[in-house]
């Protein structure tokens, strides 16, 4: 078993903080421990410590090294956005943006309560995913969100359809920028055509220090073996590119 592994099952089935301790236990040196821990997921390592925060979250987080955010709050079934979660993932490390993508269906229920747990409303702003979108911003400095979504093809609908909020989530400018760029790639764009934007929207984009987009991409651009939704997507992500 990898050494790294091992560790971690000690931490979590024998409380272990201890770095010393668990180095004996594992006959390997502190510091030859810390730098094998360094950088596991849901670890933190400080003054001879290791505090584990290893817990089920209703998300999947990419690391990114760019201030842009891609989200997917809709990731999960039974009613799924269906791959808008690959989406993400594969623009986030084509690009080097951050991703949080959803892991519970906006048809099950937050704990506790009666509502749904769809991360897109405002009952939803306490739960894990959302407070890690606030915490990004805080800790990395994200200026730009990009949340995505799915929709059903249509013959009155566009391919994609982009949503700011009325211009209160981003610049007119930008906007502008984004469908054209989506246009010269030869995808079929409208701007809130149908959908405006969502919660996440609402309450992490103030349109200046932050600013943010919502992308309806219809069922076509999101099929099984299609790229054209990682295209659209990656699109929008190198126009943002741009404006750093």
């Amino acid at each position: 078993m990898p050494l790294r592994s091992r560790a971690v099952e000690l931490i979590l089935r024998e409380g272990i903080s201890d770095v010393r301790e668990l180095s004996e236990r594992l006959d390997v040196p502190p510091e030859e421990l810390e730098r094998i821990l360094a950088g596991v997921p849901g670890l933190s390592i400080g003054d001879g410590e290791v505090r584990p925060e290893v817990r089920l979250r209703g998300y999947v987080e990419v690391r990114g090294t760019r201030p842009i955010l891609l989200t997917a709050p809709h990731a999960q079934g039974p009613g799924a956005d269906v791959f808008t979660g690959e989406i993400a993932w594969w623009v986030a490390q084509i690009s080097g943006c951050y991703a949080l993508i959803g892991t519970v269906s906006r048809k099950s229920r937050l704990p506790g309560e009666d509502r749904p747990a769809d991360y897109n409303r405002e009952w939803a702003r306490d739960t894990p995913f959302r407070r890690r979108i606030s915490e990004l911003i805080e800790e990395h400095g994200i200026r730009f969100i990009v949340d995505l979504h799915g929709m059903e093809s249509d013959p009155v609908r566009p391919e994609i359809d982009v949503g700011a909020l009325g211009g209160e989530a981003a610049q007119g400018e930008l906007v502008s920028k984004i469908v054209e760029r989506l246009e010269e790639c030869g995808f079929d764009v409208g701007f809130e055509q149908e959908f405006c934007g969502g919660d996440i929207l609402e309450y992490h984009c103030d349109g200046e220090r932050v600013q943010g987009i919502q992308l309806e991409l219809s069922d076509e651009l999101r099929e099984l073996d299609e790229y054209r939704g990682i295209l659209a997507v990656l699109v929008v992500v190198n126009t943002l590119l741009g404006e750093l």
